[in-house]
């Protein structure tokens, strides 16, 4: 049949090809393992070669110039043993000096000049020989042309200080005959009885030193180079390129490599393109320290070998290899499949038998197959055909059997199924009457808890004794802990029973993550282990969804994490993408062991529970939280290093809401009075004064305000303070630095860390300095609270009643037009500022007015620092007006404030440059705008009365001012206060404390000026 048809290429034929293919890719790849060894090894012994040779080069070259200075040397002791007073002195000195050149051929000029006096009374003597050719000639010389050669280095060195003088390379001219020659000179002052007479010297072509080298160097095809201390070409096997320098033909950092090496004390070797011969070359350099009369000069030999010189022989060997495995290659698989073919096609028989057996037809029919080979010799073909007849017979026997055994087991899997959902039905009813009972339980525990816990409340404020109090205190903690394990119990069997729905609504989430924030700090803080929060994207306004069952999933996964946590930190990571938001809580906990991993969100579980004995909980809160993040149809899941710690991974889609749709709930709790407590904050920014001043009212503190780090130091040392509240960024004393100063003094008083900081490790920062704790702005009430709770001595605070709550964040008279005008103001958020000051109207409108001001100190600020490049300063003032600009609900020119804030602490001047700009413009129409707004009111409020109490005043004020006496501008300031000015007298008095609060001293001196007019 056709669909028997044997394929083209059979399975052994594909599998020959595929073994030589792979054998071809093995073969070629040790080819080139070998070449590469080959090639490397070849590397290795010419760098060592070209090494050794440079070396010997550079011992040749030292050789020849030891034994020419030697020489001279013994030259200038004989000429100084002559008697120059008889007449076979001249004789004898020319003899000395030919005989030195017959004895040194490197010698190419020998000369002696005699001082005035020695030879001749009136004249210099002179004696000069030149090696031409196989002769060496005299040459003579002039008296004017000696008398401007004794003023060269080459004599008067020599003459005049005893020393050597060595000139490596220089351009002689010997006259016509010889034209100009480069030479090194060497010349030594010739002294006789402790007197110098003269000087001798030689000159010295390298040429004649390399001729020996190059002559033995042969057909190497060595490219060498003598040069001089500043990399000058003395010599070269190419003339073309001698009294060049070798940096003219080698970047810098070449040389700088070259000579690098030469500091190590190792040996320069490397390839390179060679800038001489075009090639890629083998490059050594080596350095020659001639030693000249104890005087170490330094030489260099640089040689080059083109590679394809090199690897001539490599390349030959691999071009033979290449070929014989090529044969080789060639040779087997003809081999191969001349031997398989006669196994192949019975093959291919078998399996065509095989592929209808395949297709289940058993009853095949096989025909014999031939082959010269029978059983008895144990033809493998006829022994695989045996085994398929035998195959066949026991598959059907096999068939038979194995029916009636499935007909058994489908009789016994249907009673099986019946049993099971019988079983299934009776653990249904079960698990129902399970969280039946626990739902009942719960709700019938819960109303004898409400009890006690209600009973207990109303014990804990009433006067009790010590003993007693202690035991309502123990009496409502543990009943509250109840509450939570059986509210845990409650929401278990409602999921068991799926009862347990969500209620979405339209909430805040910032506000949420704020609460999270608070509370895991508040739980971090009592373990001595550290909480970070990171926000990734851009945070939502509004979602829409179950609020109350989201802030009870990331409270029951960071109080297990917090639990677990003994040292180090506890992290929330919230990513914001288009459609989902994703929230990690990570910690350096105890960890969680692999094998527990499975079973970790079961019910009633609890890791590693031998271990975990003393840690509190019913193994309820990662159970009801998968289910809840399930419900809100996303998951949950975990990963951990046992003994380093746990990340949980939550992902939930993200939903917005409708802002308007917001319930919005006053958040009194936790407000404490202490009216006798005296607090100082300090703050160059006025609006962050405003709030703190604000939100301290709540609680009836009256606080007083510093605005430098030098004022906060002044009061601090006159004034007995509960607490002080210091900002940590402020232009030239900043808070740390202050703290730090007063701590020196040895006072005490507590003081609080005001910071919008949230870099990793600030806080260690702050309390290293002598802080005590920290406060993050924008300020968060519960957080103030519980510090003033914390560390105002006890007997100045009391609770405050429900009535009092009501009263004090009541809202006051308001101009119903002019909030009407604010909320215009685009990109002002009402809603956002009066939330930050728990609805104070009046301390919000007060930060929009000294917005204005501090807007103009801003805009004029930031310009100049730009321009001067302080980038220090600019940081610090963009800063502050981060914070101000945050505290009226100006979110988007806050945001943008952050990012002038990060590039300026990056130094990154460009973008500040870029970016300032566009964003002071929009600054100065947000003061503008709210400038208008007041100055609508204003014109109700009638023309301004002087006093007559009210000139010396100002006078007093302005001194003050004028001198910088910040003691008398306190005094005048109360003085001012004292006179209760009322209508628009009051708007301009204000203006005038405003601008000395925040060290403008300019805009209250003019509001000043004006008022004594």
């Amino acid at each position: 049949m056709e669909r028997n048809k044997p394929q083209r290429i059979s399975t052994i034929n594909k599998a020959i090809i595929t073994t030589l293919i792979s054998v071809f890719i093995i073969l070629n790849l040790l080819m080139a393992l070998s070449a590469n060894t080959v090639f490397t090894s070849r590397l290795e012994i010419a760098k060592e070669r070209d090494a050794d040779q440079a070396e010997q080069i550079a011992r040749w070259v030292r050789h020849s110039f030891n034994n020419v200075v030697n020489l001279l040397s013994f030259t200038a002791r004989s000429l100084a043993d002559l008697a120059y007073t008889s007449d076979e002195a001249d004789a004898a000195t020319g003899s000395i000096l030919t005989a030195m050149m017959n004895f040194d051929s490197n010698i190419f000029d020998a000369w002696v000049i005699l001082e005035k006096g020695i030879y001749h009374q009136n004249s210099y003597y002179t004696r000069e020989y030149v090696r031409h050719g196989e002769s060496i000639a005299e040459v003579s010389w002039t008296d004017e042309s000696l008398e401007e050669e004794t003023q060269e280095p080459w004599y008067l060195l020599p003459f005049t200080t005893g020393e050597v003088f060595f000139d490596y390379a220089g351009l002689y001219d010997y006259g016509e005959e010889y034209g100009e020659t480069y030479t090194a000179t060497i010349s030594l002052p010739i002294v006789s009885n402790g007197k110098i007479i003269g000087v001798c010297g030689i000159d010295i072509t390298y040429q004649d030193i390399f001729d020996p080298i190059e002559y033995l160097q042969g057909d190497n095809e060595h490219f060498i180079l003598l040069l001089g201390r500043d990399m000058t070409i003395l010599h070269a096997t190419e003339q073309d390129v001698i009294d060049k320098n070798l940096g003219d033909f080698f970047p810098s950092e070449n040389t700088d490599r070259m000579l690098g090496a030469r500091k190590n004390k190792t040996m320069f070797t490397e390839e390179i393109m060679s800038p001489f011969s075009g090639k890629k070359s083998l490059a050594s350099f080596q350095q020659i320290n001639v030693d000249i009369k104890g005087t170490i000069y330094p030489l260099y030999v640089y040689m080059e070998t083109p590679l394809n010189v090199l690897y001539a022989p490599a390349h030959r060997m691999m071009a033979i290899t290449a070929t014989g495995g090529l044969i080789c290659m060639i040779l087997i698989g003809f081999a191969i499949f001349y031997n398989l073919n006669i196994i192949i096609k019975p093959i291919r028989k078998l399996t065509g038998y095989a592929q209808q057996i395949a297709a289940g037809n058993f009853d095949v029919n096989f025909i014999e197959i031939t082959l010269k080979d029978t059983m008895d010799d144990k033809n493998e073909i006829a022994v695989l055909q045996n085994a398929f007849v035998k195959m066949v017979n026991t598959l059907n026997d096999n068939i038979l059997k194995e029916e009636k055994r499935v007909e058994k087991r489908t009789h016994e899997l249907m009673l099986m199924t019946k049993e099971a959902e019988e079983a299934k039905e009776r653990a249904e009813k079960a698990n129902e009457a399970k969280s039946q009972f626990l739902a009942n339980m719960s709700h019938e525990i819960r109303t004898p808890m409400n009890a006690i816990i209600g009973m207990s409340d109303l014990l804990l404020p009433t006067d009790l004794s010590e003993r007693q109090l202690q035991c309502v205190e123990d009496i409502h903690t543990s009943a509250m802990a109840l509450l939570e394990i059986i509210n845990s119990i409650l929401d278990l069997s409602k999921i068991q029973a799926n009862k347990l729905s969500l209620v979405p609504v339209h909430y805040n989430f910032g506000a949420l993550i704020n609460n999270i924030d608070s509370m895991a700090q508040f739980l971090t803080n009592t373990k001595n282990i550290a909480f970070k929060l990171d926000i990734q994207g851009e945070m939502p306004k509004c979602l829409y969804g179950d609020d109350v069952r989201l802030r009870q999933v990331l409270l029951n996964i960071l109080g297990n994490s917090i639990k677990f946590t003994d040292k180090g930190y506890v992290r929330l990571t919230i990513v914001i993408e288009d459609s989902t938001i994703r929230l990690s809580i990570s910690d350096t906990g105890m960890g969680i062991q692999a094998k527990d991993l499975p079973t970790l969100f079961e019910a009633f579980t609890q890791a590693d529970a031998q271990k975990n004995r003393n840690k509190k909980g019913t193994g309820l809160g990662l159970t009801i939280t998968k289910s809840l993040v399930e419900m809100m149809d996303g998951q949950i899941t975990v990963e951990s290093v046992y003994s380093q710690g746990t990340t949980f991974h939550i992902e939930i889609p993200k939903v917005l809401g409708d802002e308007t749709l917001i319930v919005r709930t006053d958040g009194n709790e936790g407000i404490i009075y202490a009216p006798d407590a005296r607090i100082l904050v300090v703050d160059d920014n006025a609006i962050n004064l405003n709030v703190a001043r604000g939100l301290l009212e709540l609680c009836k503190i009256s606080a007083e305000t510093a605005s430098s780090g030098r004022k906060a130091i002044e009061l601090v040392e006159q004034n007995q303070y509960d607490i002080v509240f210091m900002d940590h960024m402020m232009p030239g004393m900043d808070g740390v630095e202050a703290t730090k100063i007063i701590r020196k003094t040895g006072i005490t008083v507590p003081i609080i860390a005001l910071t919008a900081s949230a870099v990793e490790g600030s806080r260690e920062l702050f309390l290293a300095a002598g802080m005590n704790d920290v406060l993050t702005k924008p300020i968060n009430k519960s957080l103030l609270f519980k510090a003033l709770e914390e560390w105002i001595p006890a007997e100045k605070i009391k609770k405050m009643s429900d009535e009092a709550v009501a009263a004090n964040t009541a809202d006051t008279a308001e101009d119903k037009e002019f909030w009407n005008n604010i909320e215009q103001i685009q990109g002002l958020s009402i809603q956002i500022g009066l939330e930050r000051i728990s609805g104070q109207r009046e301390v919000f409108k007060k930060s929009l007015k000294l917005t204005i001001d501090e807007i103009e100190k801003c805009d004029k600020n930031l310009t100049e620092f730009l321009a001067s490049g302080d980038m220090n300063n600019f940081r610090i003032e963009v800063h502050g007006i981060k914070g101000s600009l945050a505290n009226i609900g100006v979110m988007e020119l806050s945001a943008r404030a952050y990012e002038l804030e990060k590039a300026s602490g990056k130094e990154d001047a460009a973008y500040c440059a870029s970016d300032l700009p566009g964003f002071l413009e929009a600054l100065r129409g947000l003061g503008s705008r709210i400038a208008e707004v007041f100055a609508k009111e204003n014109k109700n409020l009638g023309p301004i009365e002087i006093p007559p109490e009210l000139p010396p005043v100002l006078e007093k004020l302005k001194a003050a001012i004028e001198q910088n006496d910040f003691s008398a501008m306190d005094e005048a300031i109360e003085s001012l206060d004292a006179l209760n000015p009322g209508g628009a007298l009051k708007e301009e008095t204000d203006k005038i404390k405003e601008a000395v609060m925040i060290m403008n001293n300019d805009g209250a001196l003019e509001v000043i000026r004006e008022l004594l007019k």
